[in-house]
């Protein structure tokens, strides 16, 4: 059986997103691997960092995905986390 695909969206994260992806994080990481709501901040002001955020069609963030560009444009992805409840749905 081939499961429906659930709908959202895929948008920008802003330092407005601070509070809702640290508390994302919090929950992705519960074993001390999260980060500090300080670090959050660092990386939204950075001008070298590019996040996005998936919105689920209920409204709430479903997962993030926080990466940096290297001066040499090379660059990693420094946090990626999905809610526990949104996991093995087929966002798309």
């Amino acid at each position: 059986m081939v499961r429906a695909l659930a709908q959202a969206t895929v948008l920008p994260m802003t330092i407005d997103d601070l509070n809702v992806c640290w508390a994302l994080d919090q929950r992705c990481f519960e074993d001390g691997e999260a980060y500090d709501r300080e670090t959050f901040r660092y990386l939204f002001e950075s001008k070298q960092t590019v996040s996005f955020k998936l919105n689920t069609s209920g409204g709430g963030m479903g997962g993030f995905v926080v990466s940096m560009v290297e001066p040499d444009n090379s660059g990693h992805i420094i946090t990626l986390g999905v809610a526990p409840d949104c996991r093995h749905r087929g966002y798309v």
